[in-house]
Parts: structure tokens; sequence; C-alpha cells
């Protein structure tokens, strides 16, 4: 599948070490982001990442990141380890219409928010500051 969507330029693989500017042209150049991980139990980085671009993304169906894909709507889930699975979530991006894929740019930008840093000092003030010292 990769390899055909490359070969239609519709995609780009690159295999090599990307600097911070690179990673951001990337963010903002692609459609969908790949989160394939094996066994993965926490958060990632790169989840957020996708989402402050306002891009889909397609992930492992399991532990924080598969809650957090599909509790939020970021994408598409796919079950670690299943290659035709995670294959036929490609194909069904690159066909995704774009109402839909403008939804999980919704989605996306929702998320976001959350994960900003005024939504994270938001969250620690009111962990740690009592109403009634506002």
């Amino acid at each position: 599948m990769l390899d055909e969507l490359v070969r239609e330029g519709r995609a780009k693989l690159i295999n090599k070490y990307v600097s911070a500017e690179e990673e951001k042209l990337c963010f903002a150049a692609c459609d969908v982001v790949l989160l394939p991980y094996l066994h993965h139990f926490g958060g990632s980085a790169v989840l957020s990442q996708a989402a402050a671009a306002g891009r889909m993304v397609i992930a492992s169906d399991e532990e924080l990141l598969g809650k957090q894909t599909r509790h939020h709507g970021l994408g598409l889930l796919f079950t670690t380890g299943d290659v035709a699975a995670l294959r036929e979530r490609m194909r069904e991006a690159a066909l995704m219409n774009t109402t839909k894929m403008a939804g999980y740019a919704a989605a996306a930008a929702n998320y976001a928010k959350s994960c900003s840093r005024q939504a994270y000092r938001e969250a620690l003030i009111k962990a740690v500051v009592s109403p009634k010292m506002l």
C-alpha cells in the first residue's frame, strides 16, 4: 500500500532522522499521521503534535494511545501487530472524503486545546488552589 502511494506521488517515505524544523514541515504537509506502536503503554507526544497540526491519526488500538484516539475521535484504529488491518486503515484514510477528514481535523483541534500550555496551567491551578483563594 505505501509503495503504491509513493509511486503515485501521494505519499513520501522519509527514512532518516528529521530535524525539529523538518518535523514541523512534515506535520504541515501530511494528511494522516501513523502511530503503529507495538504494545505501547503510555501516551504519545506525536499524538499531541498530530492534533496540534489538525491531522487525523491511524493508531494502535491499545492502552492509552488507543483510548485517547477512540475517546476523542482522533482517527482510525487497528489491532497492534495486525498488518492487514493497518493496511486497510491506510487504504481507508487514502480514500476518505474531505467531509469526513474535516471531522477528524475538528476533533484534533478540540483535543489540541486540551493539551495546550494554557489548559495545563489551568488544570494545575484548579488542582492546587482552592476556589476561595481565587
